[in-house]
């Protein structure tokens, strides 16, 4: 949860990211809510070995006839 000054009014909608130490908090764009999405993504570092999801354990289900 973030506190704000009470003169600052926050968007109904928005984006935090974090910058070094600094939080940022921005309104969020409309329409283009995944598109943006994917460019903060795209700025941010790989993931590391310790974030990465394990290899599935089974196999993709085989098809078959209904």
């Amino acid at each position: 949860m973030v506190h704000l000054p009470a003169d600052v009014t926050a968007p109904e909608a928005a984006v935090v990211r974090r910058d070094g130490e600094r939080l940022i908090i921005e309104p969020a764009r409309r329409g283009g809510e995944l598109k943006s999405l994917l460019e903060i993504w795209a700025t941010e570092a790989p993931l590391g070995e310790h974030e990465r999801l394990p290899p599935a354990s089974r196999s993709a289900p085989r098809p078959f006839r209904i």
